[in-house]
């Protein structure tokens, strides 16, 4: 015999299909890599950033947010070096320098179809009317640029491009991290 408590499954299945239908709304970070098929990627030891302000915006847009580039340098540091590689404050001392670009683009997505509604009065045939979803998103892009310290030629490149709703836009600082992330799995090259 079974002890069976339906209020407390019905309770557990709505948060399982909540939690399911939460992640399952996420988008995937889309990432791509490439990279000099003549470096010795196995000799990199050190790296440092490019310049004082690694983020390549020129001109620098008054419309991104100031705190941006600290936290992409802060992901990108903390995966590299959890990655094994040292920090060098100075770029005459690493092995390679980095660089990075962060871009967004607002995209609004209008989607029109009919939806069929029935009155009590009528004569039994539906009736169609016209529903209409309105979904605002920004697509973001981050791309890393990794340059060798000594000929200052590229090295490898990654970018990451994801649609962000307006819930993960509020997640800045875990997002930057996925992002990191994930572009750097591609890093070192096989």
């Amino acid at each position: 015999m079974y002890l069976f408590d339906r209020d407390l499954f019905k309770t557990v299945a709505i948060a399982a299909v909540a939690i399911l239908g939460i992640g399952g709304c996420a988008t995937p970070i889309d990432t791509f890599s490439d990279y000099d098929n003549g470096f010795a990627f196995e000799n990199l030891e050190s790296f440092a950033w490019i310049s004082d302000n690694p983020m390549k915006a020129s001109p620098r847009n008054a419309a991104v947010n100031p705190f941006l580039e600290g936290r992409v340098k802060d992901a990108i540091r903390n995966e590299l070096t959890a990655r094994g590689y040292r920090y060098e404050r100075s770029a005459s001392r690493a092995d390679f320098v980095v660089s990075f670009s962060v871009g967004g683009r607002k995209e609004l997505n209008v989607d029109s179809y009919p939806v069929a509604y029935r009155h009590h009065w009528t004569w039994g045939g539906a009736y169609f009317g016209e529903s209409v979803s309105v979904e605002q998103s920004t697509e973001g892009t981050l791309a890393i640029d990794f340059f060798s310290a000594t000929t200052k030629s590229p090295i490898w490149h990654g970018i990451a491009h994801k649609n962000l709703t307006s819930a993960e836009e509020k997640l800045r600082g875990s997002i930057i991290n996925d992002a990191v992330s994930a572009i750097l799995a591609e890093f070192p090259p096989p």
